[in-house]
């Protein structure tokens, strides 16, 4: 049953009148809407549109504001769906049964201000995404959600407080997540101002103790940023015939590693090309070798080195390939 802020709600047709009520233990009359209407009648899920049949085909009423919704005129109305995203009507006249997209007729949602990723749902990678613009000043900022040209404890506290109110939405799987979001060393680094900020309030609201919380609960599952570029040992080593190089990077830069034999001679060379600046040290993440030289050969057993070049950085290590 439709409901409106919890309460469920229904309509009764009566002499082209629309009658809405609330259904409580004591049923209360919300409004009356005088529209040339007939059955069927109902309501979108969220109880805020009224769709009804009348001689003239589908009616839809954002039925509070008693405004109706201008559309393209629709043959006789069979219903809706939950969602309001299926509307069915029929063609008397050739027995059809014509679906339509419901969303194209009604007028398009507001976006809400603590949707600051605009994904269409207020979760922590909100509060993540306006922490990571923290003491930015200027206009057309996301995570200025109050409007006040500037990101900062405020705007984290009204985002709190929205996922305060919204404490059924499931938990995230901090191991699902797109690592690209808001891990950056800068990101992270207004992420951790933002906390401090959010920690040395004398007397926070409800809202900035939930952003707080969660804000932790975040900065406890990301690494912390990358500060030195560094080259680390390979993985399998010894190997046969395929091993990992993985590495991080304080900064953006452009990745090389050469691969040489004990004679100096180049065997292999991986152009991993341009890389922010992060930890690459998983599988997916980290340079993988086949083993192979230039033109596809399996290389001997031996001792090898392998150079990483990322910028002005230089480091060498060593590896061994059995066979």
């Amino acid at each position: 049953m439709p409901s409106l802020d919890g309460v469920p709600i229904f309509a009764v047709v009566n002499s082209k009148r629309v009658a809405v009520w609330e259904l409580r233990e004591q049923p209360q009359r919300l409004l009356i809407l005088d529209i040339d209407a007939r059955w069927p009648i109902h309501f979108s899920g969220d109880g805020r549109y009224l769709f009804a049949d009348s001689e003239e085909g589908l009616q839809i009423w954002d039925w509070r504001e008693q405004k109706r919704i201008q559309h393209p005129p629709l043959p006789e109305y069979l219903g809706v769906s939950r969602d309001a995203s299926v509307i069915v009507t029929m063609n008397y006249e050739t027995g059809q049964i014509l679906i339509w997209d419901g969303r194209s007729l009604l007028p398009p949602e507001p976006a809400v201000p603590s949707d600051v990723n605009r994904d269409g749902a207020v979760n922590i990678l909100d509060l993540v995404a306006a922490a990571s613009q923290f003491g930015e000043v200027g206009s057309n900022l996301t995570g200025d959600v109050n409007g006040d040209g500037k990101v900062d404890v405020s705007d984290l506290g009204h985002i709190g407080l929205r996922l305060g109110e919204n404490a059924a939405a499931p938990a995230l799987d901090f191991n699902r997540l797109d690592p690209t979001i808001s891990y950056q060393a800068l990101s992270v680094k207004r992420q951790l101002q933002a906390l401090a900020a959010l920690e040395s309030l004398s007397y926070p609201s409800r809202g900035a103790y939930i952003a707080r919380d969660l804000l932790k609960v975040w900065l406890s599952h990301i690494e912390p940023p990358v500060t030195e570029t560094k080259l680390l040992p390979n993985y399998p080593n010894p190997f046969n015939p395929e091993t990992w190089i993985p590495y991080q990077l304080a900064e953006a830069a452009h990745v090389r590693i050469r691969i040489y034999d004990v004679a100096g001679h180049l065997v292999r060379e991986l152009d991993l090309g341009t890389k922010p600046a992060g930890s690459y040290l998983s599988r997916e993440g980290a340079a993988y070798w086949d083993g192979r030289n230039d033109v596809g050969e399996g290389v001997s057993s031996g001792v090898y080195f392998y150079t990483l070049e990322a910028g002005d950085y230089q480091k060498t290590r060593r590896m061994i390939v059995i066979q």
